[in-house]
């Protein structure tokens, strides 16, 4: 890992110990470090555990910008496909949701676009987890949609669990969203914004 990448990885860490947010502004040195190091890992044929502590860090330090940054977004989507293709571990995936949210999401939001068709199709793909946890973190991401949430409404509304099923902190929390979920779109139905 690039000592760089390293140094503020640990910084963010020693923040978050001590209950701040860890945000830092991304300089255009630390940037293309990243970049770098980010197009050299989806080279790698597997992912070790050396690897996998390189991506953990990578991803902790780009889920901390203050701020969403355009160029991670085609290393994103080349890590999803790279991610797929190599069957990765939950925890990386959760990773992947959360730089996900604040790189590509935010992007959209920012230019006051839609989000593209094919970022809402990933999405959709970890709602069919097992992982109670992936499916929280992807149900987080998705109530951060606002009204354009409603692109997963079939598919969400199939998975709500009944009180039973319900046995860790995870499974619970994803309940409370999608009634949240729920709740919101009856209320984007009557002010007219989704049909």
């Amino acid at each position: 890992m690039e000592r760089e990448i390293f140094n503020k990885y640990q910084e963010i860490i020693n923040e978050l110990k001590i209950g701040n947010r860890g945000l830092f502004k991304l300089e255009e040195s630390l940037k293309k470090t990243i970049l770098s190091n980010w197009a050299n890992l989806l080279t790698h044929p597997s992912i070790d555990k050396n690897l996998y502590n390189e991506w953990e860090a990578l991803f902790c330090v780009v889920n901390h910008t203050a701020n969403f940054d355009f160029d991670f977004l085609k290393l994103l989507k080349e890590t999803f496909f790279y991610f797929e293709k190599l069957k990765v571990s939950d925890d990386l995936w959760i990773f992947f949701l959360g730089a996900f949210e604040k790189h590509v999401l935010t992007y959209f939001k920012f230019h006051s676009m839609p989000v593209d068709k094919e970022y809402l199709t990933q999405l959709n793909i970890f709602l069919k987890s097992k992982n109670p946890e992936v499916l929280e973190w992807v149900l987080r991401v998705i109530e951060s949609l606002e009204d354009e949430s409603i692109y997963f409404e079939k598919e969400i509304l199939n998975l709500r669990p009944s009180i039973i099923k319900i046995f860790n902190q995870h499974q619970r929390m994803s309940f409370q969203i999608i009634e949240l979920l729920n709740k919101k779109w009856a209320h984007y139905r009557a002010r007219g914004l989704i049909k």
